[in-house]
């Protein structure tokens, strides 16, 4: 302290990290720790002795652990270039073209410097931690999948809006066709995901509500940069690189990758019909030869005849009819319940973040420092303050996003009559309460405060102050000398306890400027640290009764008590992490169903969605119990999030199954064959370059990393499964058909029930019936006439 005090803490501190480097640096040699390309030096063993006696050499400094974190870090981060190599490789070949693919890497990678800018400039937000480098790798698979919504759109456009008479493209026709199709897809999956991630930004933890803006940034710089540079990079690439004359798909197709290298593996078309046969396996003959026929032919314009005819031949659900899709539906549903019960066993987390792994030397000795091997025993139990003589924490510029700056100063109550005979009664009956409080709930033993561990200065002080002065008390001292006697004892003496070891009175007696300002007494609670949450919130209401039975008197001249443990900190970040996830599904789900209900048009589709999305988080949090992890800030970023991601594949299959109504479609079945043409492999292939992304993530060292990437990777597998087995069957079986579940046609029915005849013209059947056909629809028979 007097070194700091003379060179100040800069270059104290500076002065210290070098003399830290330069023995690290000895050590490092003495013992032969090189680590291997990319891994940590920490990674190999110390050993030293003769051979069979050889033991293990551990050494631990701040410095030293801080410098590996951010070395690990950017070592890790090194992984994000064969992410970033993975997704250009995967759009280049779905798009068959390496210019598209180049310029869509580069738009995605763009979306991060310009969401730094929103998220330090415009927000004023300085906080920046390594769950802001998982951006990155999330950031690959969300952009790649809206160039895959926007890139299948434009080639879904060739077959809509073929040539003209003399064989020229009608390239404006066609992106507009694209970019009316694939804005609402892309801005319903980016909106959702934004308020997911956003939805984070209200926890009490700084590092998740910091992680979820940034993200939230991200994804809403990329969506302004898909629908700008991705239909200037095709209309280019098509002008100058694509043949004048291209065959013609049927409408509700998908044209197959032309990168003939791939092109046995990467077959859409294949891998779609095989997917239908599977899922019409068992239905009757009559419904098979209409799919095969639909496969190989475009829908025709309808007519009300037609309509009506069609209407006509839909049936109700059946349990015998479709029976591998019945089998999907209820086997992912019942695999899905026992998976959220399983969710819902998991528990927050008894100790901080890990972030090395075990056989990493900064684990290793944490585990001494923790007790684990019985070193530090005593020191496994929290400690409990209780203080008086503070009033409150006075933080003038504080930063709750610069956390280490200007934390503010003490001010302190008006200096306390510690020397009258009330107020020294009152703190002895304060420690002879606080060893012998009752807590039976939640406690290790039947009391608060572990045996022998409590440490009250004013009983030491007293047996003090009778053997150095004649056998006399402190009862009756004035303030003056009181003080000043006080004072001598915390410099000479040391306080002695069996199992709350302190090294000085410094903390515990506080002078200031020669003045008593504050004092506490010291014990270690009887808590479990690693215990259930429900149990320290029990330890922590019977601290404060004793607080407010033991400590608080008002005939006695002392200034006002509180309170104070590390376990209540992690006690709060426990329950933040779960109220989080909580209040975050409770903003996420909301959203994603109006979202999913304004895309779709359809309240039987969204309620069928958000059903998928439920199963999906269930599924994910489910995957976390059985891994053994606990609810930490990894589970309660992922527990919302996984909500934004999942959607992103349910309103790509939603939406085009409701616009198969412009087509003329009806029945369930063939809006769910025309939705799985469409979009099917786009769904898998955005999945696949998400989770790509994201494999890379398991090769890393900082266990925070390789958590978060098996955490990804079940929840884009967890959300293709769901997406095509169980929403797609779903569909299948109970979708709506015809107008069931419209808005348009719920609106209609309503408006033609509360009006009277005469102010409405349109009849509650002919309205949504309306909406079907083609503008401008064919002339009508006489007797199809509409009534006057």
């Amino acid at each position: 302290e007097k070194k700091i005090a003379e060179y100040g803490k800069k270059k104290a501190d500076k002065i210290e990290k070098q003399l830290v480097q330069r023995t690290e640096n000895d050590l490092l040699s003495k013992y032969n720790m090189k680590g291997e390309g990319l891994m940590s030096a920490y990674l190999d063993r110390a050993r030293d002795g003769e051979s069979g006696k050889r033991i293990d050499i551990l050494w631990w400094n701040a410095f030293v652990e801080n410098s590996q974190f951010t070395q690990t870090v950017n070592s890790d981060f090194t992984l994000a270039i064969c992410s970033i190599i993975f997704v250009w490789i995967w759009i280049s070949v779905h798009t068959a073209s390496i210019i598209i693919g180049t310029v869509s890497i580069l738009q995605i990678l763009l979306s991060i410097p310009l969401a730094l800018f929103f998220y330090r400039v415009i927000l004023q937000i300085k906080y920046i931690s390594v769950m802001q480098n998982l951006v990155v790798f999330v950031i690959l698979g969300i952009g790649a999948d809206d160039v895959f919504v926007f890139y299948d759109a434009w080639r879904q456009s060739e077959a809509k809006i073929p040539s003209d008479f003399f064989g020229n493209d009608r390239l404006k026709e066609r992106i507009q066709f694209a970019y009316q199709r694939a804005f609402q897809s892309i801005f319903n999956t980016s909106f959702t995901t934004a308020v997911a991630f956003f939805a984070t930004a209200i926890a009490e933890l700084v590092p998740i509500a910091t992680f979820g803006i940034f993200a939230a940034i991200c994804v809403i710089m990329n969506f302004a940069l898909v629908l700008t540079v991705t239909p200037a990079v095709v209309i280019i690439y098509h002008r100058r690189f694509v043949a004048p004359k291209e065959t013609q798909v049927p409408a509700h197709k998908t044209k197959k990758s032309t990168c003939t290298c791939c092109s046995s593996v990467f077959d859409e078309e294949k891998w779609v019909r095989a997917y239908l046969r599977l899922l019409t396996c068992g239905s009757d003959e009559s419904r098979r030869s209409s799919i095969e026929k639909e496969l190989d032919t475009s829908f025709e314009p309808v007519t009300p005849k037609t309509l009506a005819e069609r209407e006509s031949t839909l049936k109700p659900p059946s349990l015998r009819d479709k029976p591998i899709a019945w089998i999907l539906v209820l086997g992912l549903a019942a695999f899905s319940c026992t998976m959220c019960i399983l969710a819902s066993r998991l528990r927050p987390p008894a100790q901080p973040e890990v972030w090395f792994t075990s056989d990493h030397m900064n684990t290793r000795t944490g585990k001494l420092f923790d007790g684990v091997y019985g070193s530090n025993e005593a020191g496994y139990y929290p400690a409990l303050s209780i203080v008086w003589g503070m009033d409150k924490l006075k933080r003038k510029n504080f930063d709750p996003y610069v956390p280490d700056r200007n934390r503010g100063k003490v001010k302190f109550s008006n200096p306390p009559q510690l020397h009258l005979d009330l107020s020294q009664d009152q703190v002895l009956e304060a420690c002879r309460g606080l060893r012998n409080f009752i807590c039976k709930s939640g406690c290790i033993d039947e009391h608060l405060a572990r045996p022998n561990s409590t440490v009250c200065f004013l009983e030491q002080f007293q047996e003090w102050h009778i053997q150095n002065f004649a056998g006399n008390t402190t009862y009756g001292l004035g303030e003056t000398l009181f003080n000043q006697r006080l004072a001598t004892f915390r410099e000479e003496t040391v306080p002695k306890s069996e199992e709350n070891a302190i090294a000085s009175w410094e903390n515990l007696i506080g002078f200031v400027d020669g003045e008593l300002r504050f004092f506490r007494i010291d014990t270690r609670l009887s808590l479990d640290l690693e215990g259930a949450i429900e149990k320290k919130k029990q330890v922590h209401k019977r601290t404060n009764k004793y607080v407010s039975r033991h400590c608080r008197n008002l005939d006695a001249h002392l200034p006002d008590v509180w309170q104070y443990s590390d376990a209540w900190v992690w006690y709060k970040a426990q329950a933040a992490l779960v109220n989080g996830l909580l209040v975050g599904m409770a903003i996420a789900f909301p959203v994603a169903f109006v979202v999913l209900t304004s895309a779709t048009q359809n309240i039987i589709l969204a309620f069928f969605a958000i059903i998928t999305i439920g199963c999906i988080v269930g599924n994910v949090l489910g995957l976390a119990y059985l891994f053994g992890w606990a609810l930490g800030v990894k589970e309660s970023i992922a527990g919302v999030v996984v909500i934004g991601l999942a959607v992103d594949y349910t309103i790509h299959i939603g939406h085009v199954y409701d616009v198969g109504r412009s087509d003329g479609l009806i029945s369930r079945e063939d809006k769910t064959i025309s939705a799985v043409w469409t979009m099917g492999p786009t769904v898998v292939a955005g999945a696949v370059t998400t989770a790509g992304a994201a494999v890379f993530l398991l090769f890393a060292q900082l266990t925070f990393f390789t958590q978060m990437g098996i955490l990804i990777l079940s929840t884009i597998i967890s959300s293709l499964i769901y997406s095509l087995f169980f929403f797609v069957p779903l569909l299948y079986v109970m979708g709506p058909q015809a107008n069931n579940g419209n808005l348009r046609a719920i609106q209609h029915y309503i408006t033609d029930t509360c009006c009277s005849s005469s102010c409405c013209s349109f009849s509650r059947i002919e309205a949504p019936t309306r909406e079907l056909i083609k503008s401008p629809p064919p002339a009508a028979d006489e007797d199809e006439k509409e009534p006057a």
